[in-house]
């Protein structure tokens, strides 16, 4: 039961997903994502995951995962 409510209410690509129709036009041009390769938190795979999703509802979203030796690939804003 908590794990459903959390899903249904803090996991952003599930309400992403579930919701496209109506965030799809707000988030387009606006969906920015960086993450960095070697992150200690292993948010890399939850980006990449992100990014499948993304994709597949046929998303403009730049997302940008970084190198693994340290080195910025992209400039930040």
């Amino acid at each position: 039961t908590v794990a459903s409510f959390w899903k249904e209410n803090y996991d952003l690509i599930h309400i992403i997903e579930r919701d496209w129709e109506t965030l799809g036009p707000k988030l387009q041009g606006k969906l920015n994502i960086f993450v960095g390769g070697s992150d200690s938190f292993y948010l890399v795979n939850a980006v990449m995951d992100a990014q499948e999703v993304l994709t597949s509802l046929g998303s403009d979203a730049k997302i940008v995962i970084g190198a693994h030796d340290g080195k910025v690939s992209v400039p930040f804003y």
